[in-house]
């Protein structure tokens, strides 16, 4: 970068800058060019010129998230510099560079983490909350990174807001940051156990999901940490709250399989089972699964409406037969609960198919009238659906059934005949 214009972003000279780009017109585009470089918004970040620095953006916004050959952005130098209001503004411009990544994978979050800075902490939690599951380069989360710096205050803030978050699966998210392992293998608990710190331990605890028998690299617990680098006059505190909590020595854990003690053990019936179903399963066609999921609805719709009403002539809701109908309640629905499932069963053992009843498009045929025309589209034509509703194969159709004329039941002539007689002035005689 030109010496003039590093001056120029150094002071804030807006009409310097522009007096270079007059006679340049490409000179910002050149440094936009090269990979890791100083750029003007690096160094009026790092100089507190908040103008200098929004003038900047507008005309080069790529500038904001441009690494300089330190490996920081405009946003970490800022933060550095603890230039509050500068980086205010970058944020009210651009929420989502809290996200970016510097040196070390660490992101401004763990920079706040690491420098004790509970305000811009704060900040970059409620601006990006996702920024919590961001590791770095060594697998550390920003709990890590603020208990190896002894930063107490900023990792208590960062417990709460995990105690306190409620944006989806945040449950999920606190008990995985807690039980989170860096490089090494050591979760928060192993490094609170290592440098004897109960005030920690006792906020760990109140934590919801936290492991307190996770191992490390090393096969150490923290209990064993906490038993081999401390004497016992000065942790005993840390001891007792661990082992109420249930932490155990890595000696007296029960003995895990490895993955590859398990590969090669050999393969149990229900493994073999549970194989065999998965792998059905992954083989089931979309009309497959359609067709079990019209099949269960059927089933539970059936199952409902016999238990609520019972076939008929097994209940007679009168004075004279409630107390034996009531002693025989769940007889009854349970008999109407199988008659419904062995009607449904039957229906479909007898290849009646079930698809064109819910008015899907693609039926089943009943040509042939085998159990595979019921699980396949199309039935008996290869695949492909009918040319001829099945419903109107196996039943003629219902609006011709309607126009057929029935002869008339002995109920229906003697129903008949009584507005017959009444129309003629007379009443039928008693007998």
């Amino acid at each position: 970068m030109d010496q003039v214009l590093r001056n120029a972003a150094e002071q804030g000279n807006i009409d310097t800058l522009y007096s270079l780009i007059a006679m340049d017109a490409r000179v910002l585009d050149k440094m936009d060019e090269i990979p890791f470089v100083q750029t003007p918004l690096h160094v009026a970040a790092a100089a507190g010129q908040t103008q200098f620095a929004m003038e900047m953006i507008m005309l080069k916004p790529s500038f904001t998230r441009k690494l300089n050959p330190d490996g920081f952005t405009p946003l970490l130098l800022a933060l550095d510099k603890s230039r509050t209001q500068l980086m205010h503004e970058l944020l009210a411009v651009h929420k989502d560079l809290i996200c970016t990544k510097g040196r070390g994978g660490m992101n401004p979050l763990h920079y706040a983490a690491q420098s004790g800075n509970l305000h811009m902490l704060a900040e970059f939690l409620r601006f990006a909350p996702k920024t919590i599951e961001d590791v770095t380069s060594q697998s550390e989360t920003a709990l890590h990174i603020a208990l190896r710096n002894k930063k107490l205050d900023a990792f208590e803030l960062l417990v709460g807001w995990l105690q306190r978050a409620w944006f989806k699966n945040a449950a999920f998210w606190e008990k995985r940051i807690v039980n989170w392992k860096d490089a090494e293998g050591n979760t928060v608990l192993h490094i609170a156990a290592s440098e004897n710190a109960p005030q920690v331990v006792r906020w760990l605890l109140d934590c919801g999901g936290l492991l307190v028998n996770i191992k490390n690299l090393e096969g150490f617990t923290a209990l064993d940490i906490a038993v081999a680098r401390q004497t016992q006059e000065e942790n005993q505190e840390m001891r007792n709250m661990l082992c109420r909590a249930g932490a155990k020595l890595a000696s007296s854990l029960p003995t895990i399989a490895s993955w590859e003690d398990y590969l090669r053990s050999p393969v149990s019936i229900n493994e073999k089972l549970f194989i065999w179903f998965f792998r059905e399963r992954m083989q089931f066609s979309n009309d497959f699964r359609n067709m079990l999921l019209v099949v269960a609805v059927l089933l539970v719709t059936i199952a409902y409406q016999a238990v609520l009403s019972p076939p008929g002539g097994v209940w007679q809701d009168n004075q004279f037969n409630i107390a034996a109908a009531t002693s025989k309640n769940w007889k009854i629905r349970i008999m109407g609960i199988l008659q419904a499932l062995y009607r449904t069963l039957s229906l479909g053992l007898r290849g009646v198919s079930l698809m064109p009843l819910m008015g899907l498009k693609n039926g089943f045929s009943l040509s042939n009238g085998s159990e595979a025309d019921l699980f396949s589209p199309g039935g008996g034509n290869g695949g492909k659906p009918s040319t001829q509703n099945s419903c109107l194969s196996a039943t003629p159709n219902m609006k011709e059934a309607a126009s057929v004329p029935q002869p008339p039941t002995p109920l229906q002539e003697k129903k008949s005949q009584v507005p017959a007689a009444n129309e003629q002035g007379s009443a039928p005689a008693a007998k």
